[in-house]
């Protein structure tokens, strides 16, 4: 591998994770946004249930959906599941602009510059990265 298949394969990582990123995060925050209107709806859908009883069936269901939204984006781990590639993300970018600008650690020869490239890279990748692009069937 040369530094260009090496960049170009770190690139690619990038913009997958990136987009993992952003999946996650609507997820997270439709969920949160649903669990909103639902809670508030709530207290004025209570207020009717004395003129109509049948109102507290509705209660239960948003109750209901609340908890399993809920209960799928903690089970699922999606806050932590952005959290981490937000992490990756900024480890991947700092190491690619740091070889690209020569700056420390990258500031020795062109051969031990790319190979620390190589190594750092390795070290991002096999920090459960792999498995975190695995995890939800892409």
């Amino acid at each position: 591998m040369n530094e260009a298949e090496l960049l170009k394969t770190m690139d690619y990582y990038i913009t997958e994770i990136e987009n993992k990123n952003k999946r996650y995060g609507t997820i997270v925050k439709i969920g949160n946004i649903i669990k909103i209107v639902l809670s508030a709806s709530i207290p004025i859908m209570i207020t009717r249930a004395e003129e109509n009883t049948s109102i507290l069936f509705y209660v239960s269901i948003s109750s209901a959906i609340i908890t399993i939204i809920q209960s799928s984006i903690s089970f699922l781990d999606y806050d932590d599941r952005k959290h981490i590639t937000a992490d990756i993300l900024i480890r991947l970018k700092k190491e690619r602009l740091l070889y690209i600008t020569k700056t420390n650690p990258y500031n020795k020869t062109d051969e031990e510059n790319f190979h620390l490239l190589v190594e750092n890279f390795q070290d991002i990748v096999n920090s459960n990265l792999k498995e975190l692009l695995n995890s939800d069937g892409d």
